[in-house]
């Protein structure tokens, strides 16, 4: 189902994950993988550029929590990540509801590719919650798209199908949102009050560039 680069096969993708050393590869076999991953390295996750690779999370939790990461990156390439539920709110939780339904992520930089969010939901980012709190944090998506990922109706706010806290910036190049049923991002500063900002992204526009630091999404 999954393997290192030049290594061996394994069974599922989180042992080939807890197998990687920092900064490998793990590639994924096409097909549907039923998985709730942690990643904790840097690391690329690559599916297959031939066929659909699919990671269902079974609505039992996010489909991958990156909120470990330390130094480096960790890229996802060639993926499908869907029916991801978020994290559980802890407790003080100014949100009051789950967290990055397909992704949570703490770490200096996410870079997706080629990747497909879609039919995840939970409060703050139905598809993917990235927590600069910490540091600063860059995602970018590439050729991505977000589509289908719902709120929480019984959460105090929802908060965008991305959802970005803290000390971040956002790059969203050449990648569709459709279908979100609330914002396609939001971002909150890092200081209290909890204040979302919430942006849908036009029709048409292919790059998104967001800036925590004035509050501002700007559509090219």
């Amino acid at each position: 189902m999954a393997a290192l680069s030049g290594g061996a096969g394994y069974e599922t993708i989180q042992a080939a994950v807890d197998d990687a050393p920092d900064g490998g590869t793990v590639t994924v076999c096409p097909g549907t993988h039923d998985e709730n991953l942690t990643v904790s390295q840097a690391l690329t996750l690559a599916g297959s550029e031939s066929a659909p690779t699919v990671i269902d999370g079974g609505s039992s939790g996010q489909v991958l929590d990156a909120t470990g990461i330390q130094q480096g990156s960790v890229t996802l390439q060639d993926l499908t990540l869907q029916g991801g539920s978020g994290s559980p709110p802890g407790e003080g939780d100014p949100y009051g509801g789950a967290r990055g339904g397909a992704i949570s992520f703490g770490g200096p930089r996410l870079l997706m590719e080629r990747v497909t969010l879609q039919n995840n939901g939970a409060a703050v980012g139905s598809a993917l919650f990235d927590d600069g709190a910490m540091g600063a944090s860059e995602v970018v998506l590439t050729d991505c798209v977000v589509q289908g990922n719902v709120g929480q109706p019984d959460a105090e706010v929802n908060y965008g199908a991305i959802a970005m806290y803290g000390w971040f910036i956002l790059s969203a190049i050449n990648s569709t949102f459709s279908n979100n049923d609330v914002a396609d991002i939001g971002f909150d500063s890092s200081v209290p009050p909890y204040d979302p900002q919430l942006f849908a992204v036009p029709a048409g526009d292919t790059e998104v560039e967001c800036d925590d630091l004035n509050n501002t999404c700007s559509f090219h």
